[in-house]
């Protein structure tokens, strides 16, 4: 297992898709651990910033950090080559999924009372440390309990982060891109009076009216919708063809 700290992860350098691609190839075809090791160290931001989410515990994100890497190491396996995605997209649910199974067990180490033990145990505590006493006494948490009589929060309200760091924000970043790549691949299998149509309907910044496409193509506003129509079918099942739909599209 690969153990780098939160700044040694931070700084290590991201890897092209094609070097990716060989990497994840390499490792199950082969079982090259070298190949694991370059696939683990350029992907370790994941598990690192996922872990600082939950919990600012410097003790509880290290073990949650190395929960997230064993969830890259599945991730690596179970990746599908042939589907096109990005394996950060597709590691991302894996490292979540591991340091959330985690999560209880790293908690649970919490000093309290033996009051507060009983008191839990009676479900006589409240106020926002009922989740953290909760957790400590049984070992795990309900999520959809309130935590907060005053707001109605509730501990998944607590887990969730509106608000991406630097890290996660890259990785946004490169899934756009990608998506914006596989999009324009998709949009060129199209005719050019398809392609054109749903761009000006579609993707322009101000989009088009029938009305307005129409004159200026001196077609009928029924021809405009049948070539739309059309041209969507046409896009949708290429994407879902390559596992994404058109939902970046305005509807």
């Amino acid at each position: 297992m690969i153990d780098l700290s939160y700044r040694a992860a931070m700084n290590e350098p991201l890897i092209t898709v094609e070097q990716e691609k060989d990497a994840i190839r390499r490792w199950q075809e082969s079982r090259d651990e070298d190949a694991l090791v370059i696939l683990l160290r350029s992907h370790a931001r994941i598990a690192h910033s996922t872990a600082n989410r939950y919990s600012n515990n410097p003790e509880h994100q290290r073990d949650l950090a190395t929960e997230g890497m064993m969830g890259l190491m599945k991730a690596a396996d179970k990746f599908d080559l042939e589907k096109g995605n990005r394996f950060a997209t597709y590691a991302n649910w894996w490292v979540l999924t591991f340091i959330t199974s985690a999560l209880p067990k790293v908690e649970a180490v919490i000093d309290i009372s033996s009051r507060t033990f009983i008191d839990t145990k009676m479900d006589r505590v409240s106020g926002p440390d009922k989740h953290l006493a909760h957790m400590a006494v049984f070992g795990a948490i309900n999520l959809d309990a309130p935590i907060n009589d005053d707001e109605g929060m509730t501990a998944m309200d607590m887990l969730e982060c509106p608000r991406m760091n630097p890290e996660e924000s890259a990785v946004k970043t490169s899934e756009n891109k990608y998506r914006e790549d596989l999009l324009k691949e998709c949009m060129g299998e199209l005719t050019e009076r398809e392609r054109d149509i749903i761009i000006r309907r579609k993707l322009a910044q101000k989009p088009e009216t029938l009305e307005e496409i129409s004159q200026s193509l001196g077609v009928t506003r029924e021809r405009v919708r049948q070539i739309e129509s059309r041209g969507m079918s046409r896009l949708k099942r290429l994407l879902q063809g390559k596992n994404f739909s058109v939902s970046m599209l305005r509807q």
